[in-house]
Formats: structure tokens, sequence, C-alpha cells
């Protein structure tokens, strides 16, 4: 579904027209340019404008990381309240590695680097990165930069000048995150990310 500036998938939806609600089961992801919101149930009713997620959610972007298993977001008046097993780890405000999830994470300028952070910070030593293509997919006249078809042409023009910038973030990243002993792997043999050793899921997941 797009809306606006939001692009929401799931693996099920569903519309209620007495109560005008509509209702995302299972890998819910909303995607906005200013953060991504990965939930397990969402309701959003129409006529409030406002959503509640339910289960585990996580909302991503460059300010701070909220994880929650219960709340709601009214998008009109621009509001939030979360509840249910809260963790809010807020921005560093300086470029390097933190241990520290109180102290917070260095988030960068981009939601994948933000993830690398925290997984670094909550002690993980193997880790695996889907999705860090940083490159354009043109098919003829289509153009792609994402795994979804929801950002119109002048979004499009604007990611395309800031997958560099997104890239040389987490690649400044890289050496640092090496040293403190993390093994990072790049898991697309097609992306444009130079800074981790490439191997296949396959790989990974067996340990080879």
């Amino acid at each position: 579904m797009i809306n606006g500036d939001n692009t929401l998938d799931s693996r099920a939806g569903y519309y209620y027209s007495e109560s005008k609600d509509l209702h995302f089961i299972d890998s819910v992801v909303i995607v906005n340019p200013d953060y991504t919101i990965y939930a397990d149930t969402l309701k959003y009713q129409t006529d409030s404008e406002v959503a509640h997620f339910f289960g585990p959610t996580q909302i991503i972007s460059p300010d701070n990381y909220i994880y929650c298993e219960n709340g709601w977001y009214d998008t009109r008046k621009n509001i939030s309240q979360f509840n249910e097993n809260v963790y809010y780890v807020p921005e560093l405000g300086k470029a390097g590695i933190s241990f520290d999830l109180q102290q917070g994470i260095y988030q960068g300028n981009n939601s994948g680097c933000g993830a690398l952070m925290l997984a670094v910070a909550l002690g993980c030593k193997k880790i695996g990165l889907l999705g860090y293509d940083f490159q354009i997919q043109q098919n003829g006249a289509r153009v792609q930069t994402h795994w979804h078809d929801g950002y119109d042409r002048g979004t499009i023009r604007n990611m395309v000048r800031n997958l560099e910038k997104f890239r040389d973030c987490i690649e400044e990243l890289g050496p640092c995150i090496l040293e403190a002993g993390v093994s990072v792997y790049n898991l697309n043999p097609d992306s444009g990310l130079r800074c981790f050793e490439k191997i296949s899921l396959d790989s990974f997941l067996s340990g080879d």
C-alpha cells in the first residue's frame, strides 16, 4: 500500500468497512524517507489516522532506535506512545562504535548503518548483511532503488544521489568494526558495498 511518502508491505491485509479500519498482519514493513518500521501486526484507523502496532515492533531512524510490543502513532498530530517491553536507544552523536546501549549508538545517515551498529552494540560477533545493495537496478525505463516500488521519480532521483553517501558511511566504519573482533559478511555478490568479505547465504549459515 502506498500513501504519500509511506510504503507499507505485509503478508496479509484486511479492510473493515463498518469501522473503517485497515489491518495488516505478519511481517509488516513501513518504509518512509525518515524511518523504517518493522511490526508483527498493525491496525490503521482511517478516520482518526491513528496507527496501532501489536507484537514485536522496531522503529529505526537516523536519530534513534525504538523497540516495543504495543503502541500507537497519531499521524495527524505526530505524537506516539509505546508500551510493553519498550527499549529506546539514542543517537550517539559522533561516528564510532559503541558497546553501551544506554550511551547510544552511531546510526549514520541510513537505517542499514543503524541496524549494523545495533548488532555490534548487542555483542554479535558474526553478522551477515542482506539487502545492503547500494546499487541502482534499471530494466528498460524502470529504475528501482529498493525491493518495493513505492517511491516516485523525484524520490528516486534523490536516492540515486544519496546511495553513495550511505555506502561511504558504512565503509568508513568497516575497519573499526573488524578491528573490534566482529566478523561481518556481505551476502549479496552484486552489492556495491566494498568493505566486507562477500560470501553466499548458504556459506554464512553453514559456517564454512
